[in-house]
């Protein structure tokens, strides 16, 4: 075989296939949870969370050391940048003392 071995499909030796990327720089193979949009209704349970934990008089501080948690995870999650998985509303929800459909209201 003549010419480059990287048009014939062939990798040369000592180095590594790259992976395709999208512009954002994340990985286009496996969706990862990160690459996960949040939508409205992140955004309304993290309204309802912030809301809740305020009427309770807990800070951020607290409420994220109860469930295991820093208080930026909880920020983002109040802000709605990052998903609540149903097992953390429910721990939440319990914390809080509200029903999880609370936080659907």
């Amino acid at each position: 075989m003549t010419g480059n071995p990287l048009q014939a499909g062939v990798q040369p030796r000592g180095r590594r296939a790259v992976k395709a990327v999208e512009p954002t720089g994340r990985n286009l193979g496996r969706q990862s949870q990160q690459a996960r949009k949040t939508d409205d209704l992140d955004l309304l349970i993290g309204r309802r969370l912030r809301e809740r934990r305020i009427l309770l008089a807990i800070s951020q501080e607290e409420l994220a050391r109860r469930i295991g948690l820093s208080f930026q995870q909880l920020q983002k999650y109040e802000v709605g940048e990052n998903r609540i998985s149903a097992a953390r509303l429910f721990k939440l929800s319990e914390i809080l003392a509200v029903p999880i459909s609370w936080f659907f209201r």
